[in-house]
């Protein structure tokens, strides 16, 4: 159904959005293990975590002090963040979704990470 009043309108998005009469969304604040547990009382099941595990077969390094890897699966990914990355051929590296979704790669089981972003 459509409403014609901006007013109701904007209320109706704000209820179904879950944000208070006050403007602040009813999440803010929340943290991962409050997000969980509302998750399960609701019988809501969160999505499993994707990751990838792969090996480094070549790095490129940029001149702007990033890298571009290229995965023995083929896909090509770059570093966003200018971070100095001991990343070799050879690593096993473990790629998998952030906060906000950034995506991470990381060496040495987890130790070391970086954000990057897939280019091909």
């Amino acid at each position: 159904m459509s409403e014609n009043d901006d007013a109701r309108r904007l209320a109706c998005y704000d209820r179904e959005m879950g944000r208070t009469p006050g403007g602040a969304p009813a999440d803010f604040g929340m943290t991962t293990e409050l997000l969980r547990k509302k998750q399960k009382e609701a019988g809501i099941q969160p999505e499993e975590k994707q990751t990838l595990a792969a090996k480094v077969a070549k790095v490129t390094f940029l001149a702007q002090g990033r890298f571009i890897v290229t995965l023995d699966n083929g896909q090509v990914w770059s570093q966003v963040e200018t971070l100095d990355f001991p990343v070799k051929a050879g690593d096993a590296v473990t790629i998998e979704p952030g906060a906000l979704g950034g995506i991470w790669l990381e060496i040495h089981n987890g130790h070391l990470r970086t954000h990057v972003k897939r280019i091909s």
